[in-house]
């Protein structure tokens, strides 16, 4: 068991609770005792400690009474449950004034906090205890001198209330909270004393020594190699660290390929290669050819005008499905339009109105054909330049392969179209 002295200061807030519950308690027994005295009672010790005890809550509710008495947040002399007040300077220095010295908590709170969060600590500090601060000098405001700056000053004032309130037993009414952490030194004061610092000092020199030997206790083992046996056993070793991790990652990397090869296999066998239709099986039925339209890069450009194009003939909207050139772009020739309608009857109604292009301005050069098979336009092409062969009374023949001669020469094949260099039939023949 400790002294009251030592109990006091190696627990200063528990202690002093106890005190002045022991105090309270004594109070309370001597009166009681007078009391009895008087009246001539004497009870027993059972019956003596319940009065005592009686007597201490009577005193605890008398002192709840008193402090929520108090006006515009003053504090009372004492309340069951302590009020919470949200200051960072405050809640520092009430938990360090018993844990450090003076000067050094002066020191770190002058330094860390400005001028301003002191002074409005200590106005809180004021307000909250009005009735001691009333007694005392230590609530007035605060000037720089020549003895002492504003901050040492208000600190100064600060300190000393705190130590009037707590010998007024009226500091354990209220706790100091903080609501930032920030505003926290992350230090006490006595770890800024000198000797301290020293102590810390002399720890990391210890630190330092004992890194020191163990560098130069390598170094004297290393010294005795040579440096061709230092630089070959570093190499062998590291050339076997890259031959393991080198095979490895080989290894893994033909696992992996031989999985991937063998998913590429399955895959190839379950795929079904689609057969590409016969183009004399294709629907043509939905399908016309538009020659001359202008040629252009931009798609959009030419497949407006060909919108406009069956918009005229048809007389309303035609709705198109897919438009695309026939043949490879030239600067020299207008490609024709192989266009898709979306239903017979457009197709019907387009190539039946075909004549009315003639009749406008800006479509005169187009003209529209169905779509048909090679073979039929070609032989529609050979009976055109037959009849025309026939109507200049030029000699004409075709051939059972499918030529036709105009004068004995060759001009049209169903086979290849056109003859761009036509040649006679003797010499083809030859």
């Amino acid at each position: 068991m400790l002294c009251e002295a030592c109990e006091y200061f190696r627990f200063p807030l528990s202690s002093r609770k106890t005190l002045r519950m022991q105090k309270n308690a004594k109070k309370s027994e001597v009166k009681v005792h007078s009391s009895s005295t008087e009246h001539g009672v004497v009870a027993d010790s059972k019956s003596s400690a319940e009065v005592v005890v009686a007597a201490v809550s009577d005193t605890a509710r008398q002192s709840n009474v008193n402090g929520e008495a108090g006006k515009d947040g003053a504090i009372g002399k004492l309340t069951n449950e302590p009020k919470l007040v949200v200051s960072e300077l405050l809640s520092y220095i009430s938990y360090y004034r018993d844990r450090a010295s003076t000067a050094t908590l002066k020191n770190v709170a002058g330094s860390f906090y400005s001028a301003a969060e002191i002074a409005a600590a200590k106005k809180l500090l004021v307000n909250l205890f009005q009735a001691v601060a009333a007694d005392t000098s230590f609530g007035v405001s605060r000037r720089d001198s020549s003895t002492r700056t504003l901050q040492e000053a208000e600190l100064d004032d600060i300190l000393s209330l705190f130590n009037v309130i707590d010998s007024k037993e009226m500091l354990d009414n209220v706790c100091f909270v903080s609501a930032d952490l920030e505003r926290i030194p992350h230090y006490s004061p006595e770890k800024t004393n000198m000797c301290s610092i020293a102590d810390r000092q002399k720890q990391l020199e210890a630190e330092v020594d004992k890194l020191t030997a163990s560098y130069q206790s390598s170094v004297t083992a290393l010294s005795g190699l040579s440096v061709e046996n230092v630089v070959s056993g570093v190499t062998n070793t590291v050339m076997n660290q890259v031959d393991s991790k080198f095979n490895d990652c080989m290894s893994s990397m033909q696992c992996k390929l031989d999985s991937a090869v063998a998913e590429m296999r399955s895959f190839c066998q379950s795929v079904v290669v689609p057969v590409r239709p016969d183009v004399k099986s294709v629907s043509r039925e939905l399908n016309v050819v538009m020659f001359g339209v202008a040629e252009n890069r931009d798609r959009n450009v030419w497949c407006d005008t060909v919108s406009r194009v069956l918009n005229f003939v048809a007389g309303r909207t035609v709705d198109i499905r897919d438009a695309f050139r026939l043949g490879k772009y030239g600067t020299s020739k207008t490609r024709p339009v192989l266009v898709t309608l979306c239903g017979v009857w457009d197709k019907r109604l387009v190539l039946s109105n075909g004549r009315k292009l003639s009749t406008s301005d800006e479509f005169k050069s187009v003209y529209i054909v169905p779509d048909e098979p090679v073979e039929e336009r070609r032989k529609k092409v050979l009976g055109r330049m037959r009849d025309r062969a026939v109507r200049e009374k030029k000699s004409v023949s075709v051939s059972e392969d499918g030529c036709l001669y105009v004068d004995g020469v060759i001009v049209y094949s169903l086979s290849s179209g056109k003859v761009s260099a036509p040649i006679s039939a003797i010499n083809g023949s030859a």
